[in-house]
């Protein structure tokens, strides 16, 4: 017998003057009856839910789970799984962004690099910078409708824009650094919210 159980049974059976058996289970048969009228269903199906279940409404990008943030005048998106990345979408009227676009993506590239891909929305073009961290870095301008480059610079003077990026993506797969680096951040954005760049950047903010 556990230390207090006589007490306990004493208050019990003030509490369950007309409990039948065991007096100690009379208030998990209350707990029970409390749950399956509050929710409907049992301590254990209750416990084996998902803790947390996010909802998205793909009609906003605050539905989507964009925030806001006026200091660096965008929606902001981010994810902190394994394959970290951040989406921001520009509000012009919260302020510029220095170098123009509408929508932008970061991908970290290791320790040591990382990868911007801006689209500007009217004239279909992106612009891609990577850095090492340390003030160097390449970038070049991609254009959708002729799927044509245009290399701007690179701070390794013995390199050039390919160069640098096939050290930064690291991958000897990759046929076309520059492609592949458009394809990035088409496909994060399909694959994240189900539509292209110019159908995310045309949502309303659903404030």
């Amino acid at each position: 017998m556990e230390y207090g159980e006589d007490k306990a049974k004493t208050l019990l059976q003030t509490i369950y003057p007309d409990a039948s058996g065991d007096v100690l289970l009379a208030p998990m048969s209350d707990f029970d009856q409390i749950l399956l009228d509050t929710f409907g269903t049992t301590a254990n199906i209750l416990f084996l839910l998902q803790r947390e279940v996010k909802v998205y409404d793909p009609s906003s990008l605050l539905g989507l789970g964009f925030e806001e943030k006026q200091d660096i005048a965008s929606y902001y998106y981010e994810t902190n799984d394994a394959h970290y990345f951040n989406v921001e979408v520009h509000n012009s009227s919260w302020g510029d962004w220095d170098e123009g676009g509408d929508v932008r993506c970061f991908f970290p590239q290791g320790d040591k690099y990382g990868v911007v891909v801006t689209y500007f929305t009217g004239e279909k073009k992106f612009l891609v910078k990577a850095d090492d961290k340390s003030g160097g870095g390449a970038g070049f301008y991609f254009y959708a409708d002729t799927k044509t480059f245009e290399d701007i610079w690179c701070s390794d003077k013995s390199r050039t824009v390919e160069e640098y990026f096939r050290d930064v993506y690291n991958n000897p797969d990759i046929e076309d650094v520059h492609l592949h680096s458009v394809q990035l951040m088409e496909s994060t954005i399909q694959d994240t919210f189900g539509m292209t760049i110019e159908e995310l950047y045309a949502l309303p903010s659903g404030l």
